[in-house]
């Protein structure tokens, strides 16, 4: 909206498009929701002398009820930003959306697991699903749920889908391939070891760690931080009963 916008009143055209294109469809009957990812990004956005940014342009069509809009912002960007202009949060009802559980995520990747098979030509098993949400969240600590299991899906599906156009390359050589790829397609599974090994690559913990069965590794948590902590066997044991009352 904002780019190639050189000239004075050039953004201001442009919005005001996009405004009463909204206006005519909500007078046909039609249902129109604007959505505006990084809103605290409209404060300012086209603004120049003698000329009003997005968020001064908006209020008005917010107010009469004219348009309907949905925003997206980080509480951070909407403390230091949105909430300093009053007239703009009155026309906003904040609603908080929490970090969903890993029932809940599974649920959406189960949700996208089409999409995603169909441009990868890959099948994903449950196992694989499962494997991206839990290990995503138990190593990637940076980001949340379902973003970073939804790139792990998709990295997973992308690694199979390459690894068997290269075994068909090498195999069929200068061969019709479209049609053994066809036939192989429903063969290309991305299992639990392949998100594994992308979780292995993003973060350098070993792939024999990640999928060693955690009951296991609780089981022998003790023998494991001896190993490294010397002397220290009464907290060695405190933290090792706290570790397994944590993911009792």
């Amino acid at each position: 909206m904002v780019a190639g916008t050189q000239y004075r009143g050039a953004f201001e055209e442009r919005l005001q498009r996009l405004l009463d294109e909204a206006k005519e469809q909500r007078k046909k009957g039609e249902s129109v929701i604007l959505f505006i990812d990084e809103l605290h990004n409209l404060l300012g956005a086209g603004r120049a002398d003698g000329s009003m940014d997005a968020a001064n342009m908006l209020k008005p069509a917010l107010a009469r009820g004219e348009l309907q809009c949905v925003g997206a912002t980080t509480m951070e960007e909407y403390r230091r930003y949105v909430s300093k202009d009053a007239a703009l949060e009155r026309r906003f009802q904040p609603l908080m959306v929490e970090e969903p559980s890993e029932e809940e995520c599974l649920g959406i990747l189960q949700g996208l697991k089409s999409r995603y098979e169909e441009h990868h030509s890959v099948k994903y098993t449950d196992d694989a699903l499962r494997a991206a949400v839990t290990l995503s969240n138990r190593y990637i600590s940076d980001r949340f749920l379902p973003d970073k299991a939804i790139d792990l899906v998709d990295e997973a599906g992308a690694i199979v889908q390459m690894s068997a156009m290269l075994k068909d390359s090498s195999i069929l050589g200068f061969e019709s391939k479209a049609s053994a790829k066809k036939e192989e397609s429903g063969s290309n599974k991305v299992t639990a070891e392949d998100v594994a090994s992308v979780v292995a690559r993003w973060t350098g913990v070993p792939v024999q760690k990640l999928t060693l069965d955690e009951s296991q590794s609780l089981l022998t948590l003790e023998g494991t931080l001896a190993a490294r902590v010397l002397g220290q066997m009464d907290a060695v044991n405190a933290v090792s009963r706290a570790v397994r009352r944590a993911r009792a």
